[in-house]
């Protein structure tokens, strides 16, 4: 009996905790898990659970597939009431933070994003004047930023919001957190289903390896199909969608016209949303038939079709009636007349 309380998940003190990463484990091993209820009264405490079906860990080789997630908000004296009516000017002073974050510390601007939404309302029985705004920036894919580099950036932001506004502005630190990130999945594979017969609309097995949540509080697996050639779409197919057991790894895309090459793509969507891993590498190329019409109309007549009939029937009967005539009534001679 080698069970034993894996960290991560031995301290869960919350009644309506469902999950919990376990840390600390051999990679390339098998484990089950179980879990219990402890109560203040022993005697109430649950029995063990059956365990769970085994799972594998992965091999020792996600040290550098894994992506920390730096998150800082920061206060300003930005007006929120006039921000949220004006699209164009929010979207400029969105992109005016995202450039000063990237260039302060050195990141690529694509890995930035900035949010801006309505600060802390003022405390009762004082008059609102100004509707504070406060800025959100997650940098997704950065182990590279300090974790007070939100001090580090308050002054360019301060001086990209004013430039931005036209206004003084002032910006003041807020919250920082680090997150390490869901890896995204391994080995994207796809198959033509079997029951997928060749020049039909057919169906794709997709199948991936399931990677470490990390900190990531596991929502569903989204997976996207892409069209090849002209006409060339990315979308989410039928039968792959939906996803929200973790332990799933693998779908039937259905539905999908013939003649036409795909390849898969998945990723990992968590509740914290920036946890959520990057989208997997492509799948191989699946190419399913083009649809053949093999039937034969057999009640289909040529207009020069001619229906000749032909009586082969010929009549043998003969009729042997005979008919008798009447004789002949001899004449009556006259009468001689007597001599006078």
């Amino acid at each position: 009996d080698n069970w034993f309380r894996p960290a991560g998940c031995d301290s869960i003190t919350l009644l309506n905790a469902y999950t919990c990463t376990a840390q600390g484990l051999n990679s390339s091993s098998q484990y089950e898990f179980r879990v219990s209820t402890r109560c203040s009264d022993p005697s109430a405490s649950s029995a063990p659970s059956l365990p769970s079906d085994p799972i594998t860990t992965q091999a020792n080789t996600t040290a550098q597939t894994e992506r920390r997630v730096l998150s800082m908000s920061f206060d300003t004296e930005l007006d929120y009431s006039v921000i949220r009516s004006d699209p164009n000017q929010r979207a400029t002073m969105m992109n005016a933070v995202a450039n000063a974050t990237a260039a302060t510390l050195g990141v690529d601007v694509d890995s930035v994003q900035v949010r801006l939404v309505g600060g802390s309302m003022p405390a009762e029985g004082r008059r609102l004047s100004v509707w504070p705004t406060k800025v959100e920036i997650t940098l997704l894919d950065d182990a590279s930023a300090a974790d007070d580099a939100s001090a580090t950036l308050t002054s360019p932001m301060s001086s990209a919001l004013s430039v931005a506004s036209g206004l003084e502005i002032s910006v003041e630190a807020g919250e920082t957190t680090s997150t390490m990130a869901a890896v995204e999945p391994q080995d994207v594979l796809a198959a033509v289903a079997v029951d997928a017969g060749e020049g039909e609309a057919g169906s794709v097995n997709v199948s991936w390896t399931m990677s470490p949540l990390n900190d990531c509080f596991f929502l569903a697996y989204q997976v996207e199909a892409q069209s090849m050639g002209d006409g060339a779409e990315t979308f989410s197919p039928t039968g792959c969608t939906g996803i929200t057991t973790f332990r799933t790894s693998g779908c039937i895309a259905t539905g999908l016209p013939g003649g036409k090459s795909y390849q898969f793509t998945a990723k990992v969507l968590c509740s914290n949303t920036a946890a959520s891993s990057l989208i997997s590498q492509e799948s191989n190329t699946v190419t399913l038939g083009t649809t053949t019409s093999t039937s034969t109309d057999t009640t289909t007549r040529t207009a020069t079709e001619t229906v000749t009939a032909t009586s082969t029937a010929t009549s043998t009967e003969t009729s042997t009636a005979t008919t008798t005539a009447a004789p002949t009534p001899a004449p009556t001679p006259a009468p001689t007349p007597a001599p006078t």
